[in-house]
């Protein structure tokens, strides 16, 4: 059992910290990320999101599937505000329509997409800081560097800001808005609540055994729930890697 996944990931650090958890590669280099690791990670972020003034707040990711993405989900579910998936493959028009009808004051994006949204900012005029995973000399002008904005979050911690990490989740309370594909007609938003996808993965894994020692492979985009919570959730929940 678990109440949210903030507890999901401390579970799993207590039962084996030094695991591998993700498993990618990045410049032609095989990286891996443990869930020790992981969790540092998730505070780090999700305390320089609090520090910023991110409260009861809609907080976007575009980007590819990437380990970024996972962690910036993670995080965001761990805190007071509320995940905005946005699909990557969407036209100009409708990825910004996205963002700007979710209400969002806070987008995390990668590298591909950094240029097109600081050239379109002001038809975004909701979005209060763009934070960027992609290299320093290439983020746009006014963007903020991921590892800076982490840095930062990390040091605070150090300095024993408490604020992310003593928070409590109310799984009652929209945690996910996603918007759905528009096949048939205009795409619509839905709200998500944790316990929502708690009781996906309860019910998934109550008819399917996954051996922590188990490796999966991720190949759909993460913003789709079905990968989201077959594909690296339900994994986190169990232990394996991905």
């Amino acid at each position: 059992p678990f109440k949210d996944f903030k507890d999901i990931i401390s579970q799993r650090v207590l039962a084996h910290p030094d695991k591998v958890a993700f498993r990618f590669t990045e410049n032609k280099e095989d990286k891996t990320v443990t869930y020790k690791q992981h969790q540092e990670n998730i505070n780090a972020l999700g305390t320089a999101i609090v520090h910023a003034g991110f409260k009861n707040e809609h907080i976007a990711m575009v980007g590819e599937n990437c380990y970024e993405w996972i962690l910036t989900q993670i995080t965001v579910l761990g805190s007071d505000n509320a995940y905005v998936p946005v699909d990557k493959e969407l036209p100009l028009v409708d990825l910004l329509n996205v963002i700007k009808h979710s209400d969002a004051s806070l987008v995390f994006c990668t590298g591909v997409f950094a240029r097109c949204l600081a050239e379109n900012r002001d038809k975004l005029p909701n979005v209060k800081k763009f934070v960027c995973y992609r290299p320093k000399d290439e983020i746009p002008e006014g963007f903020i560097d991921a590892k800076d904005f982490m840095e930062e979050g990390r040091k605070l911690l150090e300095s024993g800001d408490k604020t992310f990490v003593d928070a409590t989740i109310d799984a009652e309370e929209m945690t996910i808005l996603l918007f759905t594909s528009g096949t048939t007609s205009k795409s619509k938003a839905v709200m998500l609540s944790q316990k929502n996808i708690c009781k996906n993965l309860e019910g998934m894994f109550s008819m399917l055994y996954i051996d922590p020692n188990d490796v999966f492979f991720s190949v759909l985009p993460l913003h789709h729930t079905y990968e989201c919570t077959c594909g690296f959730l339900g994994q986190i929940y169990r232990g394996t890697t991905v």
